[in-house]
C-alpha cells in the first residue's frame, strides 16, 4: 500500500505499508521476515527556496531467526536538511535512527544507533 499526498505546494505526505503473512514449505515463518512493516515521511520545500527538510519515521515489526527466536521489531526516526549553495554545490545535514531505537535485524549484529552526518555533495 502506497500513499503520495502533495498537502500543499510546499509540503508531501508519503506513507507505505507491507502486511504479508510468509511461511516457508514447512509452514514456518520465513525467517528475518517481518509481517509488518512501514513508513511515514514529511518533506518541506518552500518553492523558489533553497531549503529542504524531511522527515521518516520507519518500522519493522516483529520477526524471526534462524531457530524461530523472537526479533522484536522497532521504529525509528530519520531526519534530514539540505541548501542548495549554488546550481552544484549542496550542504546537507541528516539524523539517523534519532531516537535511538534498537535496530537489531539479525541476532549478534547491531544496526546503527543515532549517527550524525553533514558534509557537501558537488556536481560537476
Amino acid at each position: 500500500m502506497l500513499l503520495d499526498w502533495p498537502v500543499t505546494d510546499s509540503l508531501a505526505l508519503r506513507a507505505s505499508a507491507t502486511l504479508m503473512d510468509s511461511e516457508d514449505p514447512q509452514g514456518n515463518t520465513r525467517i528475518y521476515r517481518p509481517d509488518q512493516q512501514g513508513a511515514l515521511s514529511l518533506e518541506f520545500t518552500p518553492p523558489n527556496s533553497a531549503l529542504g527538510l524531511s522527515s521518516a519515521l520507519l518500522y519493522r515489526g516483529d520477526s524471526r531467526g534462524i531457530n524461530q527466536q523472537l526479533i522484536k521489531g522497532y521504529t525509528s526516526l530519520d531526519l534530514r536538511a539540505n541548501w542548495q549553495l549554488t546550481a552544484k554545490v549542496a550542504s546537507f545535514v541528516r539524523v539517523e535512527n534519532a531516537l535511538d531505537a534498537d535496530n537489531r535485524e539479525i541476532p549478534g549484529f547491531y544496526g546503527v544507533n543515532s549517527a550524525f552526518y553533514a558534509g557537501l555533495t558537488i556536481h560537476f
